[in-house]
């Protein structure tokens, strides 16, 4: 991966090192009437008294002011062509240093960084360079996204997302739709947690997404379950907060619900006054083929039992709304229950359902409108939920 990185960066810097230090300077090393791609060609075919007067040259400018880019540039690119490489590298990095956005700069520094693995210095440099192009940001990307997956890289990059930079979210959320790496991917976040920056829950929660539609459904629960709060882990079992307790953070894995015209879904208070709360979703009227709520389960195969408590105010609907089980690949229909289809004070509703041995590793629990048609989804009203739980009915042998 090294070589692959380091193939890119050379090939990247070469031609802009050029293109910038012969178009921009106002001491052209070479003329350009043969175009700018044949100038390092140029360069390399004049003698080494001819290229050591420019030396000279640009050693008599800095000497007049120090501070001149454009001779530390030209003389890095010369003690370049000559293998000089520990001075080209210094040079290189000075005019980098009072030429942050020179994009050929950068580049050749981010280079010479990576050759001596020095990852904070190459993802400084990186950041300047999205932040001062963004035309260019989806390419910059594709390098840091390399950079992530070398060995002992993390750590840099975690610190440079500590600073926040503008465009950390849309990099985490690239990242993580990358196609065979979750590891990767994981140990940054792991790292981030350790500088005290972990990811938000847009950040983790756009990884998990990938996972989801990848059905990696085994590592997007270790790595959900390795990010929750200690607040959070004495609410996993068979079913996370089925009080509803905690604050609503769409993980999937944890409650999830996709926004829906004419509804509104909240954790409220029950009863006043109270901390307990309770879920209460209010549809306002029309045709709601409502499957918005949802859960992901990892419940061994067995029997179990779904309980919880319902209310319904002002219900009007002609199929009801049930909670329903599915296995999660494929997508099949495994129990129901629950089901509120008019007016009612609060009440116990129990249902017993079967997860099967074969091809339902994960499972769904989700709140739905139980009209399969669209024509008899009309629903309004209010419905409310607390105390949901899962419990295994499995007997143990004497």
């Amino acid at each position: 991966m090294l070589s692959f990185v380091l193939a890119l960066m050379v090939l990247f810097s070469g031609y802009v090192v050029a293109t910038d230090a012969f178009r921009d300077s106002n001491r052209d090393l070479v003329g350009l009437d043969e175009g700018v791609e044949n100038a390092v060609k140029q360069l390399k075919a004049k003698s080494a008294e001819e290229r050591n007067e420019l030396v000279l040259r640009e050693y008599g400018v800095l000497r007049a002011n120090p501070l001149d880019a454009s001779a530390l540039e030209n003389l890095s690119l010369l003690y370049d062509i000559e293998g000089k490489t520990e001075l080209s590298s210094k040079y290189s990095s000075l005019a980098a240093a009072r030429s942050l956005h020179n994009t050929s700069l950068q580049i050749s520094n981010i280079n010479s960084a990576l050759k001596r693995l020095d990852y904070a210095d190459a993802v400084y440099r990186l950041d300047g360079l999205i932040r001062a192009d963004k035309s260019k940001r989806q390419e910059y990307f594709e390098v840091l996204r390399n950079i992530v997956y070398l060995p002992n890289s993390k750590p840099a990059i975690a610190e440079l997302m500590a600073r926040q930079p503008p465009w950390r979210t849309a990099f985490l959320q690239a990242l993580g739709n990358d196609d065979g790496r979750p590891e990767g991917v994981y140990d940054l976040f792991s790292e981030m947690r350790k500088v005290k920056s972990p990811p938000t829950d847009r950040e983790l929660n756009s990884f998990l997404s990938y996972l989801i539609a990848a059905k990696k459904f085994e590592v997007a629960y270790f790595i959900w379950l390795d990010f929750l709060a200690d607040n959070e882990l004495s609410k996993t079992g068979l079913l996370f907060d089925g009080q509803f307790d905690l604050p609503l953070r769409n993980s999937f894995f944890g409650w999830t619900y996709v926004p829906r015209k004419n509804v509104e879904l909240r954790f409220a208070q029950r009863g006043q006054p109270s901390t307990d709360r309770m879920l209460q979703i209010n549809f306002g009227g029309g045709q709601i083929p409502f499957s918005n709520f949802r859960q992901y389960l990892r419940l061994p195969p067995g029997p179990y039992v779904l309980s919880g408590e319902a209310k319904a105010e002002d219900l009007k609907t002609t199929g009801g709304v049930i909670w329903r089980i599915y296995c999660a690949d494929p997508v099949t229909q495994i129990g129901e229950g629950g089901r509120l289809s008019e007016s009612q004070a609060w009440s116990v509703f129990e249902t017993r359902f079967e997860v099967p041995a074969e091809n339902c590793d994960t499972q769904i629990l989700r709140l739905d409108n139980a009209s399969r048609a669209k024509l008899d989804s009309e629903i309004s009203g209010g419905v409310f939920y607390d105390n949901l739980k899962i419990l295994s009915q499995k007997t143990e042998n004497p």
